[in-house]
C-alpha cells in the first residue's frame, strides 16, 4: 500500500479535480498556501508532494500530470484516468456524435502540416462524421461495408455548434487568439498517449508533439519545434541557426524581449519604476497611490491602488456596516496584541470577541465627561452576523484563511494599512521596517526583535557560523533550508518597486509617523472606491500594550 496521504496532499488533488486543469502559477500559489513553501524556492519538496501523490494515484490508474499549453506556452497541472475501459467511458457526459465531432476536429488539426494548430470555425463545422465510426459500438464489418450510424448522419450543424461551444467551455477545445479552434488544456493533459500512438510529429526539442510547432523550411524536413522551445535553442546562439534535423538555416529572429532570460528580468526595473512613478504623479491629484507591498504569509509582493484620503465623502463608498466595520477593527487589533506574531486569529476567537470597546468616534458616541454610550448596533451583532461578515471580509480579502484554518489579515488589509501600522506603533520588522504582523520573534523575552520569515532568509543564508539577534546578540535558531542556500543576489531588491517605500539600507532607523495620509480604507471586491475602517489610529488597549 502507498504511504499515508496527508490533508495537504489531498487539498492539492481536490484542487485539480475542482477547478483544474491549473496554470503553474495557480498551482504552485496553492501549494504555498498549504504548506508555506514557494515551489520555486523548494522544488525538492514540491517534486516529493507529487511523487508521493502519484504513487497513490497509481493504485486507482490515475497520475497528477504537469503538461504546457502549447498556444501560451504556460505550464499547467491537471488529474487525469490512464484507463480508457467501457467502465471509465460510461463516465462521459458527451453522445456518440459529439465524441464523433471532437475526434474529427483533433484529426483535422493534426492533419495540418504547417503545424498551425488550428482549424477554422467553419472547417469545423463542416466536417462530415461518416469517417468517426467508433469501433467499439461494432457498426463496422471487415468483410462488408462500414455502416454508419444515423445519429452520425443527422448530426446537423446547430447541433456542432452545441457541442462546439460545450467543448470549449469545458476546455477540450479553445478559441485562439487568431479566432480558429484549438486544441484546450485538457486535451493536452488527456490525449499524450494518443498523440505518441497515432505518430503525430513531436518536437525535435521537447519531445512532446508538435500540434502548434514552427516547421523547417526544407520540405523534405519533417522537423517541428515549438515556438517557446526556439527561444530555448537559438536565444543564445550567435550566428546562423540551422535546423537540427538537416541543417537548414531556419529563419528565427530572436525577439529583443526574449534575448534577456527571465531570470535577468531586474535590468527592466528602471523602466519598470518610471512607469509607477509616472502613474503615481498622477493618481497624487486625486489623492491615490500605486503601491506594492508585500503578503506576510506568503512572500509574495502584491499590487494595488489605495484611496490615501479618509474623510466623509469617502467614508461613504464603504459597503459595510458600523457593526462589520468594528468587528474588523476587532479582529485587527486581536491579532496586533499577540506578542509571538503569529499573524492570526482562530475562528471561534474571532466569532467571540466583543465589540463594546469598538465605538465608532466619528459617530459621536462616546462624550469625553460621561460614560461611553454603546450603540444596540453593537450590542446586538450576533454570531450568525459576525460570520456573515467574516465570510464577506475574505471573500473581498481584507482577511484570509491562513494554512492553519485560522484568521489572518489579507492583501488588502497589508495594502490599505501600512499608515495604521505605523500610527499606532506596531513592532516592525527590523530588516524590512515593514509591520512585523506575521514574524519570528527574538528568543530573548526582554528583545522586541521580529523579523519576517522571508527576511530572516534574506538576512542570514549568506551568513557563516553562528546568527545572533541583530537588537540584542542572542542567536537566532534559524536553519537555512538547502534549495534557499543558492540565491540570486538581487532577487529581494525587487520587493516592493513603487516610491511610496524608500529604500532602506542594512542600518535601518524608524521611519517616522506619516500623519498626512490614511490609506485605512476599506474597499469592495472589485472597485477600489474607498470604504473607512474608521479611525484606526487612535490609540487603543492593545496597540498601548505593544508599545
Amino acid at each position: 500500500m502507498p504511504e499515508q496521504l496527508t490533508w495537504t496532499h489531498h487539498t492539492l488533488i481536490q484542487a485539480l479535480l475542482s477547478r483544474g486543469p491549473l496554470r503553474d502559477d495557480e498551482f504552485h500559489s496553492t501549494f504555498a498556501g498549504l504548506t508555506g513553501k514557494n515551489p520555486g524556492t523548494h522544488k525538492k519538496l514540491f517534486d516529493e508532494y507529487l511523487l508521493k501523490i502519484n504513487k497513490a494515484l497509481s493504485y486507482v490508474q490515475c497520475e497528477l500530470r504537469g503538461f504546457r499549453n502549447q498556444y501560451d506556452g504556460r505550464v499547467y497541472y491537471g488529474v487525469i484516468n490512464n484507463v480508457s475501459d467501457e467502465q471509465s467511458k460510461l463516465g462521459t457526459r458527451y453522445s456518440v456524435p459529439q465524441i464523433a465531432f471532437y475526434k474529427a476536429i483533433i484529426e483535422a488539426i493534426m492533419q495540418d502540416a504547417t503545424a498551425q494548430g488550428s482549424i477554422s470555425d467553419i472547417d469545423a463545422l463542416n466536417l462530415r462524421l461518416e469517417n468517426q465510426v467508433l469501433t467499439d459500438v461494432g457498426s463496422q464489418s471487415q468483410d462488408g461495408p462500414t455502416h454508419v450510424p444515423p445519429a452520425l448522419k443527422n448530426f446537423s450543424i446547430s447541433q456542432k455548434q452545441k457541442a462546439l461551444d460545450e467543448l470549449v467551455l469545458d476546455q477540450w477545445l479553445t478559441h485562439t487568439p487568431d479566432g480558429n479552434i484549438g486544441l484546450g488544456v485538457r486535451s493536452f493533459l488527456d490525449l499524450r498517449s494518443y498523440f505518441r500512438n497515432n505518430d503525430i510529429p513531436s518536437c525535435q526539442v521537447c519531445n512532446e508533439a508538435g500540434v502548434k510547432a514552427e516547421v523547417c523550411q526544407n520540405d523534405s524536413c519533417t522537423v517541428r519545434i515549438h515556438k517557446y522551445c526556439l527561444k530555448k535553442l537559438f536565444s543564445q546562439k550567435k550566428g546562423a541557426r540551422n535546423c537540427p534535423g538537416c541543417g537548414t538555416q531556419w529563419h528565427y529572429a530572436v525577439p529583443k524581449a526574449e534575448l534577456i532570460e527571465e531570470e535577468e528580468e531586474g535590468t527592466h526595473k528602471k523602466l519598470f519604476d518610471e512607469y509607477l512613478l509616472k502613474i503615481n504623479k498622477a493618481l497624487s491629484y486625486v489623492q491615490c497611490e500605486l503601491r506594492g507591498f508585500r503578503n506576510q504569509y506568503d512572500g509574495r509582493v502584491y499590487y494595488g491602488v489605495i484611496n490615501n484620503v479618509s474623510d466623509e465623502q469617502s467614508k461613504l463608498g464603504t459597503r459595510y456596516s458600523v457593526p462589520q466595520i468594528a468587528f474588523y477593527k476587532a479582529i485587527i487589533e486581536a491579532i496586533m496584541q499577540d506578542a509571538t506574531a503569529q499573524g492570526s486569529i482562530s475562528d471561534i476567537d474571532a466569532l467571540n470577541l466583543r465589540l463594546e470597546n469598538q465605538v465608532l468616534t466619528d459617530v459621536g458616541s462616546q462624550s469625553q465627561d460621561g460614560p461611553t454610550h454603546v450603540p444596540p448596533a453593537l450590542k446586538n451583532f450576533s454570531i450568525s452576523q459576525k460570520q456573515k461578515a467574516l465570510d464577506e471580509l475574505v471573500l473581498d480579502q481584507w482577511l484570509t484563511h491562513t494554512p492553519d484554518g485560522n484568521i489572518g489579515l489579507g492583501v488588502r488589509s497589508f495594502l490599505d494599512l501600512r499608515s495604521y501600522f505605523r500610527n499606532n506603533d506596531i513592532p516592525s520588522c527590523q530588516v524590512c521596517n515593514e509591520a512585523g504582523v506575521k514574524a519570528e520573534v527574538c528568543q530573548n523575552d526582554s528583545c522586541t526583535v521580529r523579523i519576517h520569515k522571508y527576511c530572516l532568509k534574506k538576512l542570514f543564508s549568506q551568513k557563516k557560523g553562528a546568527r545572533n539577534c541583530p537588537g540584542c546578540g542572542t542567536q537566532w535558531h534559524y536553519a537555512v533550508p538547502k534549495a534557499e542556500l543558492i540565491e540570486e543576489e538581487e532577487e529581494e531588491e525587487a520587493d516592493v518597486p513603487t516610491q511610496s517605500q524608500p529604500p532602506v539600507g542594512p542600518k535601518r532607523k524608524r521611519l517616522e509617523t506619516n500623519k498626512t495620509g490614511d490609506a485605512n480604507v476599506v474597499q469592495s471586491g472589485s472597485s477600489q472606491a474607498a470604504r473607512p475602517v474608521s479611525d484606526l489610529r487612535r490609540v487603543t488597549r492593545s496597540t498601548a500594550h505593544l508599545r
